[in-house]
């Protein structure tokens, strides 16, 4: 099946919204993991792109394994001369984790195991991930298929991001300088460049989302310090706190910028339950959500002053994929009740 910008996009205003993720058909309980038909709650968190199917919702259109692969899981999507391009994983013949992007119904297998970001201009196609070297994990970025291995002992990429002739990717490094803590980090072209952080702990650092705007260098991520985790926005390598309320844990997942604006999409810890949110220009913005169950904002997309989020909300039977338009939720049309998964990436056109 081809993937391929549709013309019956959920329409919001003037607004074409198109939502990709993954979803996984429910088993009954007690029965043992069949592949692409596994979906309880425990596994759709596992994040097994053996157990998950692809989807790409276009309006009231579900679309399932629009990359023509049986499995695997779409992280980012990005739009450009009229097709989609998807970045992400599958698993092949052998249960392997295989990176790979797609466009038009095509599959594009890279070296390495997990792709999480890719982006179009100037004829190439860049692609942000990370891929197992001997004992460690080593970031990356592929410019047509060509893997350039990144800076740092350990790492991780997770996010890209184009400016001219340069690229920037977003991610973490973990390393024995630093008393193998994870820190945040971003990387133009391959030159790594540290964000700073306070004493932090061990886990939970992490550069998560990368946008170049009016000539700054914008970071979102977050870290972890005093026994919470802090939201928080690199602007030049000048970092802002994000505030949350009752000062929980929060998590930066996501950036866009309109008109000169930054937006940080996320989610933060209200007491038990996990809120879905953005910060404009560090003020917060809560979305939508059931006031008793968890949802989480993975995605973010701006224009012409309206914000839209991709994520997921939680009901008594798993994940939910879908999207805000606005502050306003909305379900992914056509996920049936018997499908738990979550809405990786939103565009919007």
């Amino acid at each position: 099946m081809m993937l391929r910008a549709r013309k019956d996009g959920a329409i919001e205003g003037n607004a074409r919204v198109q939502v990709a993720g993954f979803v996984r058909s429910a088993r009954s309980a007690g029965t043992a993991c069949a592949g692409t038909d596994c979906a309880g709650t425990a596994c759709a968190i596992a994040d097994r792109p053996s157990c998950a199917r692809p989807f790409l919702c276009a309006g009231y259109s579900l679309i399932l394994d629009p990359t023509g692969t049986e499995s695997g899981i779409i992280r980012t999507v990005s739009a450009t001369g009229g097709s989609i391009w998807a970045a992400g994983y599958y698993t092949d013949g052998e249960e392997s984790r295989v990176a790979c992007l797609w466009e038009g119904g095509i599959l594009m297998p890279l070296t390495g195991d997990a792709c999480s970001a890719v982006a179009v201009s100037g004829g190439k196609v860049y692609a942000a991930g990370d891929f197992a070297k001997g004992m460690t994990r080593k970031a990356c970025v592929w410019v047509d298929g060509e893997r350039t291995e990144l800076a740092g002992w350990f790492s991780q990429a997770v996010a890209l991001c184009l400016d001219g002739d340069a690229f920037y990717a977003a991610g973490c490094v973990t390393g024995f300088e630093n008393g193998s803590k994870t820190l945040p980090c971003y990387w133009k072209n391959a030159d790594k460049i540290d964000l700073p952080v306070p004493d932090v702990g061990m886990a939970n650092n992490l550069a998560t989302a990368i946008a170049v705007a009016g000539g700054s260098v914008i970071v979102a991520g977050h870290y972890e310090a005093g026994g919470r985790t802090v939201a928080c926005l690199w602007r030049d390598g000048v970092r802002l706190d994000l505030d949350v309320p009752r000062s929980g844990s929060a998590f930066a997942t996501s950036i866009a910028v309109d008109g000169g604006t930054a937006y940080v999409g996320g989610y933060y810890r209200d007491g038990r339950l996990l809120v879905p949110c953005y910060w404009k220009e560090g003020e917060l913005v809560r979305l939508q959500s059931d006031h008793r169950r968890d949802s989480v904002l993975t995605a973010l997309f701006a224009r012409d002053g309206t914000v839209y989020g991709a994520g997921y909300r939680m009901d008594e039977r798993g994940e939910r994929p879908c999207y805000w338009a606005g502050r306003r939720r909305h379900d992914v049309h056509g996920a049936s009740s018997r499908m738990t998964g979550r809405a990786t990436s939103i565009i919007v056109d």
